[in-house]
């Protein structure tokens, strides 16, 4: 018989994943607020300049793909609790295979449906993959991580110095997704705010170049390489608050200046010349992209210190491997219910930018307001609802699921195997 999982909850890990899942809402909200190439290339579309500009330049240096690096880090090592319970509970790793299936048709339907940023599509595919890799040696991993996460990097390159190359109409296409005409965006803002289906040609457009293209030359082999990052901590002992307190500050220091030297650089480089496509596109770009992943690494290591000095003071009372301090607390059941509050974050974005008409007029500076209303809200929603039920309404669906296609699986295999009994006696 199969039952459902109660497995035990580190929650430091619960306490980061709310860190990453409210901080990756600082970016998002760019998606939902903007035209599309505007999260790349800041310059196409709206002020950039001032107050402005400085809100761009505070949220790329600390946030942009940083959180996202924290989540892909976590997803992987949920992977690997899961599994480990249903090994502990004697049940098959189908479950694993199912619960990523599950994942990938929310993940469809919340691109397709209602914004095409998604990562759950991502997050499902990279999530089968990693099963094959679990079990490899540490050292295995490691290089394993470190290849794939340099993968991007070369194909990046290699587009770059193929520009001089490239057919003039190739060329202007190019150009044009960097900088798009002002007709090109104006039709976006008018489909945005239009109605749900006047933007479905266009989100279904984006979401299948996302899954599509910028999947196999970019996410898939970052995603798959902090995932693994993510196992490598989970075995020594990271999130389990089994560091020394200076162990934890030596790593949360050295990678939160290093990631910053080299995403401040990147914005210097960029800004210097003016976001134009041969320099910023391709090189450019690169320096977040690694910068992003070591000052994740560095934001993970402080909200284990954060964790263990609190401990150590008494003022985080550890009881039963739960922390009892309000905002602690608020934190964790963010992340127990990542996966509805990612979802809430698209309903509260598109009803504000899309159905209220807001899309293309709110300044960075609004933005970044309503995403701090936004996570208020969330902190004490969440709070509110974990202490009535045990977990998010998408989580206990997304369980329920996969447990119910488990057992239907389970009854059609028993039922094949009987009939093939019974037609062999009947031989």
């Amino acid at each position: 018989m199969i039952t459902s999982l109660a497995p035990e909850r580190l929650q430091s890990i619960d306490m980061l994943r709310g860190v990453a899942l409210l901080g990756i809402l600082f970016m998002n909200i760019q998606s939902f607020s903007m035209p599309f190439e505007t999260y790349i290339n800041p310059t196409v579309y709206g002020d950039f300049s001032g107050v402005n500009q400085l809100v761009w330049i505070v949220s790329h240096l600390f946030a942009d793909q940083k959180f996202m690096s924290v989540f892909s880090m976590l997803f992987g090592v949920g992977v690997i609790i899961f599994l480990q319970n249903l090994s502990q509970k004697r049940l098959s790793n189908r479950l694993h295979f199912i619960r990523m299936g599950w994942l990938l048709v929310f993940g469809l339907v919340h691109a397709y449906l209602l914004w095409y940023g998604d990562v759950l599509f991502s997050y499902a595919l990279c999530g089968l993959f990693i099963y094959v890799v679990r079990n490899k040696a540490t050292k295995t991993l490691i290089m394993l991580s470190v290849i794939f996460f340099t993968i991007p990097s070369l194909i990046t390159f290699f587009f770059q110095s193929s520009l001089n190359f490239m057919p003039q109409v190739a060329l202007e296409e190019l150009q044009q997704s960097w900088t798009p005409s002002a007709e090109l965006i104006n039709n976006e803002r008018h489909a945005y705010t239009a109605g749900w289906l006047e933007a479905l040609p266009i989100r279904a457009e984006k979401a299948l170049f996302l899954q599509t293209f910028l999947f196999m030359t970019n996410t898939f082999w970052r995603v798959s390489a902090l995932m693994i990052l993510g196992i490598i901590l989970f075995r020594k002992r990271f999130f389990h608050l089994e560091w020394s307190a200076n162990k934890y500050f030596t790593l949360a220091a050295v990678s939160t200046i290093l990631g910053l030297a080299l995403t401040g650089y990147g914005v210097h480089y960029n800004l210097s010349h003016q976001f134009t496509l041969a320099h910023s596109m391709f090189f450019g770009s690169q320096f977040n992209y690694w910068g992003s992943a070591i000052q994740a690494t560095g934001y993970a290591a402080w909200v284990m210190l954060a964790c263990k000095v609190m401990i150590s003071e008494n003022r985080l009372q550890r009881v039963d491997n739960t922390f009892t301090s309000e905002l602690s607390k608020k934190l964790a059941n963010v992340g127990r219910m990542a996966f509805t509050n990612y979802i809430m974050q698209t309903l509260f974005c598109t009803g504000i930018f899309y159905y209220l008409g807001l899309f293309g007029e709110a300044s960075r500076l609004v933005q970044f307001s309503i995403a701090i209303t936004i996570i208020t809200v969330q902190l004490f929603m969440s709070d509110a609802w974990l202490r009535r039920y045990k977990m998010g309404p998408l989580e206990k669906l997304w369980r329920f699921l996969t447990y119910k296609s488990a057992r239907s699986t389970l009854a059609n295999t028993r039922c094949n195997h009987i009939s093939s009994g019974n037609g062999k006696a009947k031989g």
